[in-house]
């Protein structure tokens, strides 16, 4: 399994398994994407950010995601007895 890369636009996200995917999706070219996630900058209006596949729960920026929309985002997880509980959750307006 591979890292993965996280498409947010409009509180919408989207996950994709490669830049190629990305690109295509936001109508740019793969060069672009590369760009955009090397200087950290907004690619069509979306956020890019690398899924590390060994933290496949989340990700580094600490979002909370659910069916695919962008809850908000968090400080600190913790699972206890089949329960999630967040830490310092800020809720996405």
């Amino acid at each position: 399994m591979s890292n993965q890369i996280k498409v947010v636009k409009n509180a919408e996200v989207k996950v994709f398994d490669n830049q190629q995917q990305a690109a295509d999706f936001l109508g740019v070219t793969k060069q672009a994407v590369s760009k955009a996630m090397r200087k950290g900058h907004e690619c069509q209006g979306a956020r890019l950010s690398v899924l590390y596949y060994k933290c496949a729960y989340t990700d580094k920026s600490k979002c909370l995601i659910i069916d695919g929309k962008l809850i908000g985002s968090y400080d600190k997880i913790q699972r206890k007895n089949g329960n999630v509980f967040l830490t310092g959750f800020v809720a996405n307006d």
